[in-house]
């Protein structure tokens, strides 16, 4: 499992729909001192996701590893 930080402006729906990919993030979506979210990636591997993110046009989330 790889910890990885998730820069959004809508994180509930960005949880939604980074569960599809193994990607969880934290409960209460706490923010850090950036205002950046944090996340567990349960396979270790965040490229396909950021790839889905690029090219499937969510752009309203970034993966920050």
């Amino acid at each position: 499992m790889k910890k990885i930080t998730i820069k959004t402006a809508n994180p509930t729906e960005a949880d939604r729909i980074l569960q599809n990919w193994g990607i969880l993030m934290e409960d209460g979506y706490p923010k850090d001192k950036n205002g950046n979210y944090k996340a567990r990636c349960l396979s270790g591997d965040t490229g396909f996701a950021k790839f889905a993110i690029k090219n499937q046009g969510y752009n309203f989330m970034e993966i920050i590893d």
